[in-house]
């Protein structure tokens, strides 16, 4: 592997900040949820690596439980629509989607 992009960080609760220090000292790439709403999706597709393998892994607290009803932190502010984003982000860069690992879902 060689990088690292989280999208959809928010809130507080699920890492300290010697999470977030570490993660950038390894120079993964951080974009809120923030981020995404300030900037938009075609900004987001644009923050994507191109031209190589790319797994993905969501982790469904990101999202907004409006289309994630079942995240076990549900939260306002979290990403919509992100998901088709980041397929057409993909799509369009070279890149090549290897897998996909979709967590956190809470089915109580």
């Amino acid at each position: 592997m060689e990088t690292v992009t989280q999208i959809g960080l928010r809130g507080i609760g699920g890492s300290r900040t010697s999470d977030v220090e570490e993660a950038r000292a390894a120079r993964h790439r951080l974009i809120t949820a923030a981020d995404v709403h300030d900037h938009g999706q075609r900004w987001l597709c644009d923050q994507l690596p191109s031209g190589g393998d790319v797994f993905i892994s969501i982790d469904c607290d990101g999202l907004d439980p409006s289309v994630a009803p079942g995240t076990g932190w549900p939260q306002p502010g979290g990403l919509t629509g992100v998901c088709d984003a980041v397929n057409g982000g993909i799509e369009g860069s070279g890149s090549e989607c290897r897998g996909v690992h979709v967590g956190r879902i809470n089915l109580e």
